[in-house]
């Protein structure tokens, strides 16, 4: 199990994600969180999971990310207009 910070609000709460959940995919200004940046969880099936990470920096959204010892991947010509990248 990977332990995830889950901001509500504000940074805070935690909850855990099953490691095969451990691809997230980072998206900017999403219709559910107009002002900043999230990071949604997505299983092997790329379908997803309901864990988020959400900050209203970028570079703060990040940090968090590799505290949870996942590695970042550049948007692919493949990926949707508005994903940012992933992380593993």
């Amino acid at each position: 199990m990977i332990p995830v910070m889950v901001s509500r609000g504000r940074f805070g709460g935690r909850m855990t994600a099953r490691r095969r959940s451990g691809l997230f995919i980072v998206y900017e200004k999403p219709l559910d969180f107009p002002d900043e940046f999230v990071a949604r969880s997505h299983n092997t099936e790329k379908k997803r999971t309901g864990a988020i990470i959400h900050a209203h920096r970028l570079a703060k959204l990040r940090q968090l990310l590799r505290d949870q010892g996942l590695y970042r991947i550049e948007h692919g010509a493949a990926d949707d207009a508005d994903v940012i990248e992933s992380w593993l």
